[in-house]
């Protein structure tokens, strides 16, 4: 009845006034037996009367001395996800575990378990989280893909648990070692046997807090006759440097020396000790490489105490003649330089009749006349510095490989090693 009065009156003004456009339709509910309004068309309300519920989006799992931040959502009638108006309430239930700050980055402290709790007015959410440490193999892999082998060649891998940042927690802790492949078999101390070439496989550790993995390969290329290897140590302010190969005595070598000496082909480790821990660079304790029959390999260590990596350079002998002398270069330090080759005493500017730029790497043998030269320095990234000027000599009679070693121009200095 009231409806219908309504729009009686609304015609009538539509005859008053000549205007008779559609009339705007009243929302709705505002006289007895109208339906309920329609919700608006738009974004849904983000106010605290219009949600339900919290959403706590982090994972389940933290590394040890990790951080991650958290995103925390609300959740609204209509099934919308939406960005609080207000930052929630946060806490952990063992903040000696994981703690929490009010931005919502958790960080774990200790191995276990917490509940991260969110509170939004009258609305809880919670997050179960563990800390847990990351598994690693030694030796891992380090310019490979996976760590090589020969027949018959025993390799010893160990297990470590580290935090995020790579240090050591626990270095010796309890592991199930597994091999998926039985011709390439794994002890219950981590040592690899392979018995067939051609085959791979793949060698778990598997530890409480999880576990990690290394592949291994088998190879025929490897077998056969025996290769030349010279090692070096010409990594500056690094204490002793290890090299073991895989079929034969290690050798340990201190800054400055240098060996050649015959193995059998096979793969081979190196170990270091005197590197800042952890090294964001620099020689892995485990860097493992290749010796195949018939190389001629010279593997040096370079760099310094807080950079240091391992450059090989693979070569075959040649003869020299008597009244040359030949140099090459491999540049270990940072940041990088360009090199320039000189007469003694000649001016550093202009074009230089040899120049060299080549991170961790060798130069060709540059010809010259034996004697006294110049090696100088530009630095090519960072803050310009003044052209450093190094004196060093070429040997008549045979070759001779100069390592830049230190970590800045200021401290740039040459080992040289005889090639013979």
């Amino acid at each position: 009845m009231h409806r219908r009065l309504a729009s009686v009156l609304l015609l009538a003004a539509c005859l008053a006034t000549g205007s008779c456009a559609d009339p705007v339709e009243p929302p709705g509910g505002d006289l007895p037996g109208d339906p309920p309004a329609k919700p608006p068309v738009g974004p849904p309300g983000t106010g605290p009367e219009s949600l339900v519920a919290l959403h706590i989006t982090a994972p389940g799992v933290l590394e040890l001395h990790g951080a991650e931040l958290l995103t925390i959502t609300g959740i609204t009638r209509a099934g919308y996800s939406v960005v609080l108006p207000g930052p929630p309430v946060l806490s952990s239930s063992d903040p000696a575990t994981a703690s929490v700050s009010p931005a919502g980055v958790v960080t774990g402290l200790l191995r276990g378990t917490a509940t991260i709790t969110a509170r939004y007015g009258a609305l809880v959410s919670t997050l179960a989280l563990t800390v847990r440490t990351r598994v690693r193999i030694e030796p891992g892999y380090s310019g490979n893909t996976y760590w090589p082998m020969a027949a018959g060649d025993t390799l010893q891998f160990t297990a470590a648990l580290v935090d995020a940042n790579g240090i050591v927690v626990e270095s010796a802790p309890a592991v199930t070692w597994a091999s998926n492949n039985p011709t390439v078999s794994v002890s219950a101390a981590g040592q690899v046997i392979s018995s067939q070439v051609n085959e791979a496989a793949t060698i778990t550790a598997t530890a409480a807090d999880g576990s990690a993995s290394v592949d291994v390969v088998v190879s025929d290329v490897l077998a056969g006759q025996p290769a030349i290897i010279r090692f070096a140590h010409a990594a500056l302010g690094v204490g002793p440097i290890t090299f073991v190969p895989s079929r034969g005595e290690p050798v340990t070598l201190t800054y400055g020396q240098a060996i050649e000496r015959p193995v059998m082909s096979g793969s081979f480790t190196v170990q270091t000790t005197g590197l800042p821990a952890p090294a964001p660079f620099g020689i892995p304790s485990g860097f493992v490489g290749v010796i195949r029959g018939g190389d001629h390999l010279t593997l040096f260590a370079v760099g310094g105490a807080n950079y240091a990596s391992v450059a090989p350079i693979w070569t075959t002998p040649a003869s020299v003649a008597p009244d040359s002398g030949l140099v090459r270069i491999v540049q270990g330090w940072t940041p990088f330089p360009v090199v320039y080759i000189r007469p003694t005493g000649a001016a550093a500017d202009g074009l230089p009749e040899q120049c060299y730029f080549d991170p961790m790497n060798a130069s060709p043998y540059y010809p010259l006349a034996a004697g006294g030269f110049d090696l100088i320095l530009q630095q090519k990234y960072g803050s310009p510095t003044a052209p450093v000027r190094l004196p060093v000599a070429a040997t008549a009679g045979h070759g001779v490989t100069m390592v830049l070693v230190g970590d800045s121009p200021a401290t740039a200095g040459v080992v040289t090693f005889a090639d013979f």
